[in-house]
């Protein structure tokens, strides 16, 4: 079980991370299609996956 907490640690600190980094990017004025760009590649995600992230960030604000 220890396993499987780590995992989750691990995955809530990674998402909270990478929510983080497109709250900032919003800040800054950066594009939608540019946010969603460099997050895929920097943290080699999906598309899917990043547009969920982004639409998840939108409902926390």
């Amino acid at each position: 079980m220890c396993n499987y907490s780590s995992y989750v640690f691990t995955e809530g600190r990674d998402k909270g991370i990478i929510l983080g980094a497109i709250d900032t990017m919003r800040d800054d004025g950066v594009s939608e299609e540019k946010i969603m760009r460099r997050i895929m590649k920097k943290y080699q995600i999906s598309e899917d996956d990043a547009k969920r992230l982004m639409d998840e960030e939108k409902e926390l604000v």
